[in-house]
């Protein structure tokens, strides 16, 4: 499962005399909603995460959905996952995380529940999109990150 994009960074007020930066936050939930499955298909509708179905194979694409707030501005973007709870589970399992079409992290289905883990990217504001893939041995779904 990935979770919640919590984006954290400074911009400029946007007003007519200069002051200094400020921190800005917002979030994205990385669900079907705001993520389409541009390949393969999301486990079931139960599942508000970003979980393979049954497919070995799954493409979410985040483009025109994205906030104004993280369209606009430089900063940090904090993924959090977790790891399938079955012990029989996949472990060589992966979700890659693209910004742009470049790869910026493949996470494994391993050691992240039942706490999950996190980690955070650079965003910079000429980025326009975020990219899940999920790689997995099995189209069992309930073994599925």
């Amino acid at each position: 499962d990935v979770g919640i994009v919590t984006y954290v960074g400074t911009s400029p007020e946007r007003n007519l005399k200069p002051v200094p930066f400020v921190e800005t936050y917002c979030s994205v939930q990385l669900n079907p909603t705001y993520f389409p499955t541009a390949f393969g298909f999301n486990a079931v509708e139960r599942y508000t995460e970003l979980r393979a179905g049954e497919s070995t194979l799954v493409v979410w694409k985040a483009t025109t959905i994205l906030p104004e707030c993280l369209l606009r501005n430089n900063g940090t973007l904090n993924f959090g996952y977790a790891s399938d709870e079955d012990v029989l589970r996949w472990t060589n399992d992966s979700m890659e995380v693209y910004i742009d079409d470049v790869l910026q992290r493949t996470v494994y289905n391993d050691k992240c529940y039942p706490s999950p883990c996190e980690f955070s990217l650079n965003w910079h504001e000429s980025n326009r999109e975020i990219k899940v893939i999920s790689r997995s041995s099995t189209t069992k779904a309930d073994m599925h990150m």
